[in-house]
Formats: structure tokens, sequence, C-alpha cells
């Protein structure tokens, strides 16, 4: 604010008069009463990142928020239905199946997500590397994330905080799955399927012929005929002449 001032020479005052920026006074008050307030913001996100890490310590769950697939509000309540089709999806995504075609599948069901809308390749591995279905508490810090991107995994903090959807072996092996470097968020199917070149038949090598060969007859082929003297020789009919004869 006072930068602004000193940019463009507008007066800026409060109501109160507490704050005058035209004069030094007034904008020593403004530097102290801004550092002051930066101070406390700054310690008030500490104290809130504090509580939610012991939180997390403590096996609570997030009680802010959407609820989360398979959990009703109070995040703890298992919903069976939802429950059910996040562990066929965990069970056909550990076999093999892609999650592009799961997610297709469960559309075609007319199976919507928590907020009513379609299945994505990004939504429903969002669902299956999350550790609370495995009834799990995870935690994420602030300092962990790339500018506003938050990590797709944190550090597990809990075990056995609330009734499971998948096991925590399971969990564990989709996360390692569902996190590898070679996937992609959104990844197009070629990029990870198994593609296979065609195979073009071996066509038979016919026989080359003599211009002068008999109908019929096969071409005789010639081996290297050595002139010196005590040198086996062999004529163009196939035969071995031996030295001196």
């Amino acid at each position: 604010m006072i930068d602004l001032h000193d940019q463009r020479g507008i007066q800026l005052a409060t109501v109160t008069g507490e704050i005058d920026l035209a004069t030094p006074t007034g904008r020593l008050v403004a530097r102290t009463l801004g550092a002051a307030a930066r101070h406390e913001s700054e310690h008030k996100g500490e104290r809130q990142r504090r509580a939610a890490q012991q939180k997390t310590e403590q096996g609570k769950p997030a009680l802010s928020g959407m609820r989360g697939c398979g959990y009703a509000l109070d995040k703890v309540t298992v919903i069976e239905d939802e429950a059910t089709v996040l562990r066929e999806c965990a069970r056909r995504v550990l076999v093999g199946e892609s999650v592009r075609g799961v997610a297709a599948d469960l559309n075609r069901r007319g199976i919507p997500t928590v907020t009513g809308r379609q299945w994505t390749p990004t939504s429903l591995p969002a669902v299956l590397i999350s550790v609370r279905i495995s009834g799990r508490r995870e935690y994420i810090a602030a300092d962990t994330y790339t500018g506003n991107t938050r990590p797709r995994t944190g550090e597990i903090m809990a075990e056995g905080a609330w009734p499971t959807i998948i096991t925590p072996a399971q969990s564990d092996r989709l996360r390692a799955l569902l996190t590898a470097p070679w996937r992609g968020p959104a990844a197009p199917p070629a990029a990870t399927a198994v593609r296979y070149l065609p195979v073009r038949p071996v066509r038979p090598v016919r026989p080359v012929r003599s211009p002068d060969a008999r109908p019929g007859a096969q071409r005789q082929t010639s081996l290297p005929v050595h002139q010196g003297p005590g040198q086996t020789r062999v004529r163009q009919d196939g035969r071995v002449r031996l030295p001196g004869r």
C-alpha cells in the first residue's frame, strides 16, 4: 500500500485518522501494524497445521469438506452399496484391467461419483489410492506441495482408524501401481496398452533355373574351380576331379 502511494501519489487515510500515509508518523504506524498482522497470520497458520497433524496422528477423520466415496457424512460409517463398487474396482484394477476401462464400465452401468458426475481416468484413481478406504489416516504436509498442486499421496500416520472397505495390503498395491512414474494422470490407452506388430507371411523361395537348363532339371550350383597345380577341381556337372586326372 505504501509503495502504491509512493508510485501514484495517492493520498490514503483511514476513517479514524490513525493511519495517514501522507505523514512519516502515519507511514510508521502502517508498517508496524502490517508487520504485526502478518506475524499473527503466520502464527495462526502454524497452529492450524499443528492441530491438523495432531488430529491425523490420533486417527481422527477430517470432518470438514464433502464426504468421500464409500462413507457417510461422519467419514467413518460405511455405505455398503458404494463400498461394494469400490471393492469391485480395486479387484479389477489389481488383476490388470485398465482404469479407463473400469471407469467406462461404471458409467455404462449408471453408477455416478459422490458428486453425481461420471467417472474419469483421473477421478477413479484418486479414490483408489486414498488410504481412507483402507481405514487409515494420512497426512500431507503443506511444504510438499508443488506450487498449488497437492501431492497424490502423503505419510500414513494412523492404522485402523475406522472400518475398512479394502484391506491395507490391497491399498498399498493400488498406491504403488497407480502412482508409478510411467503412469500419466490421463494417458491415452495406447500409452500403456500392449501392442503387437503384424507378422507378414514368409514367401517361399523359388529355385532359379539356368537359361540353358533342360525342362524339369534343377540348376547345378558350381563351386569355385581351383586352377593351381595339385589342387582339387570341381567341374560344372558337380563331379570332383582329383589332381593328375
